[in-house]
């Protein structure tokens, strides 16, 4: 057993609308599941977050920013749904630029 506690990706464990047709299949080859997460997957941060801030934090409006990268891009493209799904206003969104610092 393969066990990560930071491999998000969806498609090593579902498929999912708009993702990869080969996914999960592509990594079980003997179809056997050898791989296990103990963290959410991307495709639940985004609207979790979203159901925070709602519920808990009672946010009218929220700017969504992200970095333009698969993984940032993703959570907040998913984040901005579950918003407006909530009632929370998305006010906008922009992707930054991100320097590397070395």
């Amino acid at each position: 057993v393969q066990v990560s506690p930071a491999c998000t990706h969806p498609g090593l464990t579902r498929k999912r609308q708009g993702g990869d047709p080969d996914e999960p299949g592509r990594y079980r080859p003997k179809k056997v599941v050898t791989f296990c997460r103990v963290c959410p997957h991307d495709d639940t941060q985004g609207p979790l977050a979203a159901k925070f801030v709602a519920a808990d934090l009672k946010a009218k409006s929220a700017f969504v920013l992200d970095d333009g990268e698969l993984y940032g891009a993703g959570v907040a493209g998913a984040f901005a749904a579950g918003c407006k799904a909530a009632g929370v206003e998305v006010l906008g969104r922009e992707t930054i630029k991100v320097f590397a610092m070395d």
